[in-house]
């Protein structure tokens, strides 16, 4: 048995091509990365983000209940807006399908019945980065929650993290050379110290 054959030569080439390719982020595989991650960016402006992932295939019930809302409030809301469905076991999905809606179009209905769980009219700050993070401006960021953005840019410029209250968090990752998920710890860590 030959391994190193013309074929195999090849093959083994090409793998490495792209991998290397890949890794470097060498044009054309890296235009293929990005033209995905604007495709993905665009899609999340346009049809918005999942509170969570695949939240359409929730129940209503399990959607109130990891989204925040008030169950009965949100079946109110429903029915109210003339929404047609059987229970709280039935998916955002198949609800929407029902009345010729998009499951966005659902949760926008009964968005209004969001448990409120501060005082000052913020959002707490959650222990996962919420769907569309990663673009957001840091300003942003920190409106969202109440934060005080310059306590937060200098709680990432003492772990070394260059950043700027018009950069998104990707940017601020990418510049230096992380991942969002870590700038998410930080700026969590610098709210909640253990």
């Amino acid at each position: 048995m030959k391994v190193f054959n013309v074929n195999f030569n090849i093959a083994l080439i090409l793998t490495l091509v792209v991998g290397i390719g890949t890794y470097f982020q060498i044009p054309p595989m890296s235009t293929i990365i990005n033209l995905s991650e604007s495709i993905k960016d665009s899609a999340g402006i346009k049809y918005g983000e999942p509170p969570y992932g695949h939240a359409e295939l929730s129940s209503l019930k399990m959607f109130a209940k990891r989204v925040g809302l008030d169950l009965s409030k949100s079946m109110d809301l429903l029915r109210q807006a003339g929404i047609h469905f059987e229970n709280e076991t039935q998916t955002i999905s198949d609800i929407a399908k029902k009345n010729n809606l998009t499951p966005k179009q659902v949760y926008e209905i009964i968005k209004p019945a969001t448990q409120v769980k501060d005082t000052n009219g913020y959002s707490l700050f959650p222990d996962l980065p919420p769907p569309g993070f990663g673009r957001k401006k840091l300003a942003e960021v920190c409106a969202d929650f109440g934060l005080d953005l310059h306590e937060i840019i200098y709680a990432l410029s003492k772990k070394g993290v260059k950043a700027a209250s018009q950069q998104s968090i990707k940017e601020i990752a990418a510049e230096n050379n992380m991942e969002p998920m870590a700038v998410f710890e930080i700026i969590r860590d610098a709210i909640n110290p253990s």
